[in-house]
C-alpha cells in the first residue's frame, strides 16, 4: 500500500499555530512545559516514547493514558500532545496536527494485506484483486476511511465501495 501505519505524535491545531510547530524538533525546541498523554505501549517500547526522547532531547510531562482517552484529552486541553497512528480517524476528528518525524526515528510500518498462503492458493482471485490496490491508498485516504467508518458510523463495506469507484476500480 502506499500509506504507512506508523506511529506519529500530534498536537492541537491552535497549539501548532501558536508556537509555530511543524516537526518533532520544533516541538523539542520549545522553552515551556509540554504536557503529553501517550497509550501504554507507546511510552515504555524502546521505539515509543523512550527512544524519541533519546532521538530528539524531549523533555515532556508524559502521561499514560489509555488510547480511547487519550484524543479526548488533547481535545479538552488537557495535554499538548499525544501519540498515534498516522491513520487514526481522530487526526481528522478533532482537527490535529500531525507533527513531521524529521530525524525519520519512527520505523516504517507499511500497510499490506496479510493472509495465508494456503487461503491464497485456494483462492488466487483474492491475490489479483488486492494487487490491484497497491499504491492506491494514502495515509491521507485511509485516515479519512477510518474517519467515516469510526466517527460518522458508516458501514465499513460502503466506505470500501465508494473508494473503489473513486478510484475507477469497479463499477456501479
Amino acid at each position: 500500500m502506499a500509506y504507512q501505519n506508523g506511529y506519529d505524535l500530534a498536537i492541537s491545531a491552535a497549539f501548532a499555530k501558536r508556537y509555530n510547530l511543524k516537526t518533532i524538533s520544533d516541538l523539542a525546541a520549545l522553552q515551556q512545559p509540554i504536557t503529553a498523554g501517550f497509550d501504554p505501549d507507546f511510552y515504555h517500547q524502546p521505539d515509543g516514547y523512550p527512544g524519541l526522547k533519546k532521538a530528539y532531547g524531549l523533555q515532556l510531562d508524559a502521561k499514560i493514558m489509555e488510547p480511547s482517552i487519550r484524543y479526548k484529552a488533547i481535545a479538552d486541553g488537557k495535554v499538548d500532545v499525544v501519540d498515534g497512528y498516522t491513520t487514526d480517524a481522530e487526526v481528522a476528528r478533532y482537527h490535529l496536527v500531525v507533527l513531521e518525524d524529521d530525524r525519520q526515528f519512527f520505523p516504517p510500518y507499511q500497510g499490506a494485506p496479510v493472509m495465508k498462503t494456503a487461503f491464497l492458493k485456494a483462492h488466487p482471485e483474492v491475490g489479483q484483486s488486492l494487487a490491484k490496490l497497491a499504491g492506491k491508498i494514502t495515509a491521507s485516504e485511509m485516515q479519512q476511511m477510518n474517519y467515516q467508518v469510526q466517527v460518522k458510523h458508516q458501514k465499513a463495506s460502503d466506505v470500501a465501495h465508494q473508494f473503489l469507484l473513486k478510484k475507477g476500480l469497479i463499477q456501479k
